[in-house]
């Protein structure tokens, strides 16, 4: 996509799930290649937004995502 600041940035949306349901989360840029399908992760600091209707997760600047558990390895 092309940003408000002038800059393209890739971004994709995942979808995550624990025992209470499932989100889209929005990834950006590195974020992207970060994660993997079926990956144990730990979202800090996101906040809940509302895009073309639906709810989603967005880490922000104060945001962290961490890979607790990689599929890859197993």
């Amino acid at each position: 996509v092309f940003t408000r600041f002038g800059n393209y940035a890739a971004v994709t949306n995942a979808l995550v799930a624990d025992e209470t349901g499932n989100i889209k989360l929005c990834l950006w840029n590195e974020q992207i290649k970060s994660i993997s399908e079926g990956d144990i992760i730990r979202i800090e600091n996101a906040s809940l937004s509302f895009y073309r209707g639906e709810q989603q997760l967005r880490i922000g600047r104060n945001g962290k995502i961490s890979v607790l558990e990689n599929t890859e390895s197993l």
